[in-house]
């Protein structure tokens, strides 16, 4: 999803186009969102192998 996001934002500012005000509000918030899933999946991984 936040790729596709990210390829439309390129694809229209190639054109000349930009995202919208919601558009780029909604697109910060998932790559913080993201953010907060990569570094919780690290946690977890770090944790199963010292369980291991």
């Amino acid at each position: 999803m936040l790729h596709n996001w990210m390829k439309a934002d390129r694809e229209r500012e190639a054109a000349g186009e930009a995202l919208g005000e919601s558009e780029r509000e909604d697109l910060a918030r998932l790559h913080r969102k993201k953010a907060e899933w990569e570094s919780e999946r690290a946690e977890l991984e770090m944790e199963r192998e010292v369980l291991k």
